[in-house]
């Protein structure tokens, strides 16, 4: 999907709904895409919801078999008096919240506490500002400072491309100028060697 070039911010995005497919290796070697039956796919499917929270200057959805995951962008705003440091780009920072109930049925969901639990929000913060950082104009946004906020809702192993692509469409949805749009997804490989997109989505 893309959005326009023009007043994108006065642009809302439709409902984009992206089935499964499984990918399977053919007798020679290469491979074959062959979509499920439409029950499968209606039970795999993947949606994305920009402008959820219209309020937000920027706000996405993202839902998939194995993670849902909410994003709202900050800014940008002015860096204000405390911070002196000038430097020719923006400043950008992603903050990830990990609910607690978002891995019911997980043993370690009621472990799940305190400086781990931080720590593990750090690291996955991190990883999706690396993500994103190639697709964001930071030298347009001079003295001021852009935030992402996400709020991880379920995750059964896939929190982190989830998290890249809800990000990637509420930066979009805020009408900022991007160089692109980023997409990630979760592939496993299964013990037959079969791809598998979103593992663990069935209660796993």
């Amino acid at each position: 999907f893309s959005y326009p070039s023009s007043q994108p911010s006065a642009t809302r995005f439709r409902l984009i709904q992206i089935y499964t497919h499984s990918i399977t290796p053919s007798m020679e070697g290469s491979t074959s895409t062959t979509p499920k039956t439409s029950a499968d796919s209606l039970s795999t499917a993947t949606k994305l919801v920009a402008s959820p929270l219209p309020q937000a200057i920027g706000s996405a959805s993202f839902t998939a078999p194995g993670a849902s995951v909410y994003c709202v962008v900050h800014g940008p705003q002015s860096a204000g008096s405390d911070d002196r440091e000038f430097t020719d780009q923006g400043k950008f920072s992603v903050a990830v919240y990990l609910a607690p109930f978002a891995r019911q049925g997980q043993a370690e969901a009621a472990r799940r506490q305190g400086d781990d639990s931080r720590e593990e929000e750090e690291e996955l913060a991190a990883r999706v500002k690396e993500a994103l950082l190639p697709s964001l104009r930071l030298e347009c946004l001079k003295k001021s400072v852009l935030a992402v906020h996400l709020e991880i809702v379920r995750d059964s192993g896939t929190a982190f491309s989830a998290c890249v692509t809800c990000a990637s469409l509420a930066l979009a949805d805020s009408g900022l100028e991007l160089n692109d749009l980023v997409a990630s997804r979760t592939v496993e490989v299964g013990p037959s060697g079969d791809l598998v997109a979103d593992p663990g989505g069935e209660g796993g």
